[in-house]
C-alpha cells in the first residue's frame, strides 16, 4: 500500500513496466495517472503563480487532456457546479 499524500505535497509516484507508466501527485484531490502515450516529463505552462510568482509545471499527460479537453467533459463540469439539492413544494 503505498502512503498518502500529504495536501499541497507535489512528491510524485512514476512506475515504468514497458510503455506503461503510472503517475500519482497530490493537486487540490489526489491525482493518478495511467498512460502509455505520455511519459512523466514536466512541462512549463507559460503561467506563474501570482502568490509565489513561480512558473507553474505541469505534467504532460495533464497538460495535453486541458488543452484537448473535449466539449462532454467541459459540460459535465459546468453541470456539476451548478447542480443542487434542495427540493422544490407547491
Amino acid at each position: 500500500m503505498t502512503p498518502k499524500l500529504k495536501k499541497g505535497d507535489k512528491t510524485v509516484n512514476i512506475l515504468t513496466d514497458g510503455n506503461l507508466n503510472y503517475i500519482r501527485f497530490m493537486d487540490r484531490k489526489e491525482v493518478w495517472v495511467l498512460t502509455t502515450a505520455h511519459g512523466a516529463n514536466s512541462i512549463n505552462t507559460g503561467k506563474t503563480n501570482p502568490v509565489t510568482k513561480e512558473p507553474i509545471v505541469k505534467f504532460e499527460a495533464v497538460h495535453q487532456y486541458n488543452q484537448f479537453m473535449g466539449a462532454v467533459d467541459r459540460s459535465d463540469q459546468v453541470v456539476s457546479y451548478n447542480s443542487f439539492k434542495r427540493r422544490t413544494l407547491k
